[in-house]
């Protein structure tokens, strides 16, 4: 009887008990509908049927001098540990994106500063920002890849940023772009979806790292 051991299930599920999980979406091609301008301020500006070069649709959005606001667009579309972006952008010299909690940007509030990230990462990996790719005055592709936290991004076929083990919710994340003054974003996206993709590979061409 000193050998039974007496237990009670007080509850089973075959579901996470941190939370809801992250939803599966994928999404190809521009559509206005998944983005979202702060326009409700007068000094901010979208067009979400602009012109690329190639004849593509896709948004471009800027603010005014002298203003508080930054212009931000916003995916509306959540997401968790996972998230695959393909884009064609053109870029100013200031702007910053948002991944969750965590902050990507250029110029750092004023020209010539680089790439930088901000945030908070996880202690695993030996992540890398390059800091000094060029932005390109043209439209470039644009991918970034997260697979359990671990961010890449490639601008114009070049690795800014790898293995990065950046600490993300499991679900609720969102993703937006935003840039201040008159400086403008133009872009239109190929894809986005809930799982990530490889793309960085040793045949991407880079000024910096062989």
């Amino acid at each position: 009887h000193d050998n039974v051991l007496m237990f009670k299930v007080l509850f089973l599920t075959n579901r996470s008990v941190n939370g809801p999980s992250a939803p599966e979406f994928n999404i190809t091609g521009f559509n206005p509908k998944a983005w979202k301008v702060n326009t409700n301020l007068s000094y901010i500006h979208a067009n979400y049927n602009f012109k690329l070069p190639d004849g593509r649709t896709g948004l471009a959005f800027n603010s005014s001098p002298h203003k508080p606001s930054a212009a931000t667009a916003v995916l509306n579309q959540s997401f968790g540990r996972d998230l695959y972006i393909d884009m064609t952008i053109k870029l100013p010299k200031r702007f910053r994106f948002k991944i969750g909690s965590c902050l990507i940007g250029y110029g750092g509030g004023w020209t010539g500063y680089g790439w930088f990230f901000k945030g908070a990462i996880e202690n695993r990996g030996n992540g890398r920002v390059i800091r000094d790719i060029p932005l390109s005055n043209d439209f470039v592709p644009l991918k970034i890849s997260i697979k359990d936290g671990m961010l890449d991004l490639v601008y114009n076929n070049m690795v800014v940023i790898e293995k990065l083990p950046v600490k993300l919710s499991a679900y609720g994340n969102s993703f937006s772009m935003e840039t201040w003054w008159n400086d403008k974003i133009e872009f239109t996206v190929g894809k986005i979806s809930s799982k990530p993709e490889k793309i960085i590979i040793n045949k991407v061409n880079h000024p910096v790292v062989k």
